[in-house]
């Protein structure tokens, strides 16, 4: 019969259960199990503010719109390019004033939104990024 503290990890285990767990601090953690401090309370972070949901709403609508209207094709066409675009790619970023800004808009493939971000010289001398903080 096992004592009241020890962990109930089914293999011979005695080691003394953890923060309200049943298993001890090795075997919390193989169950994905995570350590919570005693006298604290944890206020989790959301993922995406209620500003931001608003945001992705509107973004939902205007991406396949305007990727339609594109026909489909990649706008950047990067050494890397596969031709069709599936995402769109922000020549001023994602910042919160610019996001939803159209004119900004550029139909792109995934593999040429990603060459885009990893070489930015390049972009910035095709005009693919456009410096938000320049007059």
């Amino acid at each position: 019969m096992k004592e009241d503290n020890i962990c109930e990890w089914p293999v011979k285990c005695v080691s003394i259960q953890q923060n309200g767990s049943d298993y001890c601090a090795m075997h919390s953690k193989a169950m994905g199990i995570k350590a919570v401090k005693e006298g604290k309370v944890k206020n989790p972070i959301k993922p995406k503010s209620d500003k931001q949901k608003e945001i992705d709403k509107e973004l939902k609508k205007l991406y396949p719109v305007f990727l339609a209207e594109k026909k489909f094709i990649c706008e950047i066409q990067s050494p890397e390019c596969t031709k069709t675009a599936v995402c769109i790619h922000h020549k001023k970023g994602r910042g919160i004033n610019e996001v939803l800004d159209v004119e900004t808009f550029m139909a792109s493939c995934t593999a040429c939104n990603g060459y885009v971000e990893s070489h930015d010289t390049w972009a910035r001398e095709k005009g693919f990024k456009i410096n938000i903080h320049s007059k």
